[in-house]
């Protein structure tokens, strides 16, 4: 999922579990102008937007309790020209 938002064109996933990470992730995504469709029936179809071409969210970034969303979107997201705000549930919120 990340590396099909930040590719140009479409990308199209399946096995796509529906769980709340995933969701989550999705979200965040969405959020930092990518058109994600899905999921559907473990399907979801990315329109990527390439390297550069996150766009800044209005509010943070809510990732559950993905950690895996948080580390990987914090590397990501460094890299960008804009700052971004990442959050989590209380027990994501709670880790170093």
């Amino acid at each position: 999922m990340i590396f099909g938002s930040i590719a140009k064109g479409v990308s199209e996933i399946s096995g796509i579990l529906e769980g709340e990470d995933v969701l989550a992730t999705i979200g965040a995504f969405k959020a930092l102008g990518v058109e994600i469709l899905g999921p559907d029936q473990g399907v979801i179809r990315i329109q990527g937007v390439g390297k550069m071409g996150l766009q800044r969210s209005a509010d943070a970034l809510y990732l559950g309790n993905s950690g895996t969303s948080m580390r990987l979107l914090s590397g990501l997201l460094s890299g960008q020209v804009f700052d971004s705000v990442l959050t989590g549930d209380e027990s994501l919120s709670r880790r170093p």
